[in-house]
């Protein structure tokens, strides 16, 4: 623990928590408090959107030639694993901790290095 020594002009010496620190530290707690909050659902809310967009423009690649990646419906298995990562994410909000969202975050990387 850090301490803050002042001293006073009569030679009056007073030691007291060093107020910085408690600031600093105060602050990282509502920074933590504010990630497990709201991180959450932000990358859920996105990682949906972002399955939703990658199947919505896939739909015109259907009325033309067929591909392979039509063929083996990539738009689709990829948008869906998207979507599945963001629901977990989003159900997962009240009840996560740090380490299940860097699981997600590395199922969204493995995903995004797929597509």
């Amino acid at each position: 623990q850090e301490m803050a020594v002042s001293v006073s002009r009569d030679l009056k010496v007073q030691v007291q928590e060093d107020v910085n620190k408690v600031k600093l530290s105060d602050r990282q707690q509502e920074l933590r408090d504010a990630i497990q909050r709201g991180e959450h659902k932000c990358l859920g809310v996105s990682q949906v959107m972002l399955g939703l967009m990658v199947i919505s423009y896939a739909l015109p690649l259907h009325f033309t030639e067929h591909t392979d990646v039509v063929i083996f419906g990539v738009p689709w298995w990829t948008g869906l694993t998207f979507i599945a990562g963001g629901t977990i994410a989003i159900i997962l909000d009240k009840h996560c901790t740090m380490k299940i969202v860097s699981l997600l975050q590395a199922y969204t990387s493995a995903a995004f290095v797929i597509v």
